[in-house]
């Protein structure tokens, strides 16, 4: 796992949403999972080191909804 605070970085999200909403968000990821399985609801997954290129091509419209993962 990422250890943010040590390495001194810092993690800005692009959403709209408040940040009450990622709990609860996760929440229903966690309990929900075999009827909507993440793989399925993202277009494209990308690791924190390559966070950029997702970003890129979100801009360029090429990806709908991006995911961050481990690794």
């Amino acid at each position: 796992m990422l250890d943010a605070g040590h390495k001194g970085l810092t993690i800005v999200g692009s959403g709209n949403y408040k940040a009450w909403v990622l709990p609860k968000v996760l929440d229903l990821l966690v309990r929900t999972g075999d009827k909507y399985p993440f793989d399925k609801l993202v277009s494209h997954k990308f690791k924190l080191a390559d966070v950029n290129e997702g970003i890129q091509l979100s801009i360029e419209g090429r990806v709908i909804r991006a995911g961050i993962v481990p690794g």
